[in-house]
């Protein structure tokens, strides 16, 4: 490399303010584009060009005005792509092993829809300020870490089998847990596996000892909490259930388009 050339140390993701106007939609890396840590783009691209054509379709059949619908399909975009964008920071973080300040590169709007659920669990609701900040990012980024722990299906056989507290907890379909309560949970379990001298054989053949068995849950039980914070995005029906601007959409054969609460098109 030539002495005194451009060099950069970040990712090269990329966003817009908006993705759609008056009788046009962006879809895909013509919009948005996240540094390729991991296979997001294809999602990222699939989801935006269904949202394009739903919001195209609600215009048509006057679900909604078209500025709505463009407006719709601009959030809708935005928080898809701050999500993963949350997620790809962690795994730089952990790589990099600091934390360098990322406020600046967040939508503070962006990040409230895509985490409406997360904020509480990071900060609980008595702390949790009005506007988002660089230690509550990091704490984002904390939590997210634990998705990119590497574990295979036999811990994840074995966790479900030591206790039906861990069973129940292993669900990815449950809302995200406060940290506080898997650490409530696993003393349980810790508690449970200590009053069984009978069975313990049984428990598991492979821990060598409680001590290990309770590291093993954890690492499984925090890497699944933290996969809850992106896995609706890859569920088709998560655009029916996510209202956005009071508005989620219809996906029928022959209705596509957009529905407000309570109500059916």
């Amino acid at each position: 490399m030539d002495e005194g050339s451009v060099k950069s140390a970040s990712d090269f993701s990329y966003s817009a303010d908006s993705y759609a106007g008056e009788g046009y939609r962006i879809i895909g890396d013509a919009g948005a584009f996240i540094d390729p840590f991991f296979s997001s783009g294809v999602h990222l691209a699939m989801t935006s060009a269904l949202s394009a054509a739903a919001t195209i379709c609600a215009s048509l059949r006057h679900h909604c005005t078209e500025s709505q619908a463009a407006l719709w399909h601009t959030r809708r975009v935005s928080t898809s792509y701050t999500r993963f964008q949350i997620v790809v920071l962690s795994a730089y973080k952990q790589i990099r092993s600091q934390s360098e300040e990322v406020l600046a590169d967040i939508d503070e709007d962006n990040y409230d829809r895509a985490f409406t659920l997360l904020r509480p669990v990071i900060q609980g609701a008595s702390e949790m300020g009005a506007r988002l900040s660089e230690t509550e990012l990091q704490k984002s980024l904390d939590f997210c870490i634990n998705l990119f722990t590497p574990t295979i299906p036999d811990e994840h056989e074995r966790v479900s089998r030591r206790s039906p507290i861990c069973a129940g907890f292993m669900d990815m379909g449950m809302p995200l847990i406060h940290p506080s309560v898997l650490e409530s949970a696993l003393s349980l379990v810790t508690e449970s596996s200590s009053n069984k001298t009978d069975n313990a054989e049984e428990l598991d053949s492979d821990a060598d000892s409680d001590e290990e068995g309770l590291a093993e849950t954890r690492v499984v039980l925090e890497k699944i909490n933290a996969r809850r914070v992106v896995h609706a995005e890859y569920s088709v029906n998560n655009l029916e259930i996510e209202y956005l601007e009071g508005l989620a959409v219809v996906l029928e054969q022959g209705k596509l388009g957009l529905r407000k609460k309570d109500s059916s098109v």
